[in-house]
């Protein structure tokens, strides 16, 4: 049996932080009908890249960042 070390356990959930912040900005640029980031580019960008990208989307578009929580 394989033991998971602490650096792994730490980059999965940030892996899962990821994914989902890159699925969070994707549906709030589509309910605010603006163009779409293409996965891969956000892919590329760091976790507060990402987090940073998200609070302006929540922030010019008027949406409830609850709303779209997932």
């Amino acid at each position: 049996m394989r033991y998971i070390t602490t650096a792994e356990r730490i980059g999965e959930e940030k892996g899962i932080e990821k994914g989902t912040l890159i699925a969070q900005i994707l549906i709030a640029q589509r309910l605010a009908g603006q163009t779409e980031f293409f996965k891969e580019q956000l892919r590329g960008k760091s976790l507060e890249d990402l987090k940073r990208i998200f609070a302006e989307l929540i922030q010019t578009s008027g949406e409830s960042a609850e709303f779209i929580k997932i």
